[in-house]
């Protein structure tokens, strides 16, 4: 999972927690939006920024799943749209956030859902 600014605050930081706790699905958060998700967690994978680490891009260069809740997965987030991959993903990716402009715009989705990525998460 990608975690994003719109997860901000209390009830963002909690959606997300309670859901990844439930699936069992790793957070990579972005760049500006290193807090929204606990970094001693055991499901923390990292932060996205152009200096990503090695290991955590390979993790979601393999992944065969991704959702991306609350960034509009811009240049910086995507390491330049390189992960995950514009126009046409590796992955299946499910893009959630509040405004319909950044869905699918660069990079194709399978699943847009344009809704506050809290109350999806909850």
């Amino acid at each position: 999972m990608i975690a994003g600014s719109r997860l901000r605050g209390t009830k963002g930081a909690e959606a997300l927690a309670r859901f990844a706790a439930a699936q069992r699905v790793p957070v990579a958060v972005t760049w500006k939006s290193q807090d929204v998700f606990d970094n001693d967690s055991d499901l923390y994978a990292g932060h996205l920024d152009m200096g990503t680490v090695k290991p955590l891009r390979d993790v979601l260069a393999t992944a065969d799943l991704i959702i991306a809740a609350g960034t509009r997965l811009g240049d910086f987030a995507t390491r330049g749209f390189a992960l995950p991959e514009a126009p046409l993903p590796k992955q299946t990716l499910v893009h959630i956030y509040p405004a319909s402009k950044p869905i699918g715009r660069v990079i194709r989705v399978d699943l847009g859902r344009v809704a506050e990525p809290a109350e999806v998460l909850a």
